[in-house]
């Protein structure tokens, strides 16, 4: 059932930028900053934790319709004014812009059925069945377990990194590794050996002279322990490795293009397909190597996935620097798919702005303009 706008005393419009859009999309998470300059405008949401202080469920998020959508709260700070969303919506077109609108009033009760906090049943029903994990690697990470999966399936077992390595990331919550690394254990979902796509947002702050993981199944301290991983190679290049039999050979090994710099904040992606052997590396929005003769599998090892380490848990193999989120799926997502993810994740997907009269300035509009 569609929402009623008016029952709701303020809203804001969030327009999806179509140049951003390379072709339609359907249930996908999009990001949503708040914050005195958030989106496309640098516009100002700060009103809306001036009208709702800390209670941040009393939102809605709907479509141009008001059909509602699912909300996830990765981080919401109304000390310092800001809030970061992950919005289900069901179809995003190309060539056109879609608008939705941010619903919020602090009289009304909590949003409960369409908004919650991490692995509650709405924020969960944001990511589709093709996700097998998403990390926004908020929380205190010395206690493993802190650091929450939001599909509810895969949080963290074991930890070398302690509380005060608990950041502000590039979007919400982050964590500061240094020669550091968080691991998930190695459940089914994790398991994937025909298709994938591993994201991740990342900036370094340290220069190694091996080949460092940003994330990873590929640890282990026999021959035998290597499936899929991306990280940095000794060049200070994204890099994009599968393995076939678990060993140093066969690989598919792929490399990017830019020198990556420190305190630079980049989105990464390694992305396959066993049954038509195709594979590519994608940096920020750009695709920087690819191949069409991949591994044909990809070895289903015992290794645990790893956050912040490439194969063993020694500082030659540790990440130096910060993340923000990482992301797997067990589908080989669309380049636009995850071009419109990185434009979300930095902040420059969504234009967002006060609401003009609507035409034919229908009943509800003034009623809300009443109330304002």
């Amino acid at each position: 059932m569609a929402l009623d706008p008016g029952d709701w005393a303020y809203h804001l419009v969030l327009t999806i930028d179509n140049t951003k859009i390379g072709s339609a999309l359907s249930n996908f998470p999009v990001p949503i900053k708040l914050s005195g300059s958030c989106g496309q405008s640098s516009f100002d949401a700060t009103a809306v934790f001036d009208e709702l202080g800390a209670n941040s469920k009393k939102i809605a998020v709907t479509t141009d319709d008001y059909n509602e959508c699912y909300v996830e709260i990765e981080k919401w700070d109304d000390t310092a004014e800001e809030a970061y969303l992950h919005v289900k919506v069901g179809t995003i077109v190309s060539g056109a812009d879609t608008v939705l609108y941010l619903f919020y009033d602090s009289s009304n009760a909590d949003n409960d059925d369409f908004v919650g906090t991490l692995q509650s049943v709405p924020a969960m029903a944001v990511w589709d069945s093709d996700f097998a994990a998403v990390w926004h690697l908020v929380g205190d990470p010395s206690t493993a377990a802190n650091i929450k999966d939001s599909t509810g399936v895969n949080d963290g077992v074991t930890t070398l990194l302690e509380a005060d390595d608990e950041v502000d990331g590039l979007f919400g919550g982050g964590l500061d590794f240094d020669d550091e690394d968080l691991r998930f254990g190695n459940d089914a979902s994790l398991q994937l050996t025909a298709e994938l796509t591993l994201e991740a947002v990342f900036m370094r702050d340290t220069t190694h002279a091996s080949v460092v993981g940003i994330a990873s199944k590929y640890i282990g301290f026999g021959s035998n322990d290597r499936a899929y991983v991306i990280g940095m190679d000794t060049a200070e290049k994204f890099n994009f490795v599968l393995s076939r039999d678990g060993d140093t050979s066969p690989l598919t090994n792929l490399t990017g293009s830019t020198v990556m710099g420190d305190g630079v904040w980049y989105y990464g992606v390694g992305k396959y397909k066993g049954s038509n052997t195709t594979a590519e590396l994608r940096l920020n929005d750009t695709e920087e190597d690819s191949t069409g003769a991949a591994v044909a599998s990809v070895f289903n090892t015992a290794a645990v996935f790893s956050i912040g380490n490439q194969y063993r848990r020694t500082a030659d193999y540790m990440w130096g620097g910060q993340m923000c989120e990482v992301r797997l799926s067990k589908i080989k997502r669309t380049d636009d798919w995850c071009d419109a993810t990185y434009y979300g994740l930095f902040d420059n997907l969504i234009t967002l702005a006060e609401p003009e009269p609507p035409s034919g300035n229908p009943w509800w509009y003034y009623q809300m303009m009443r109330r304002q």
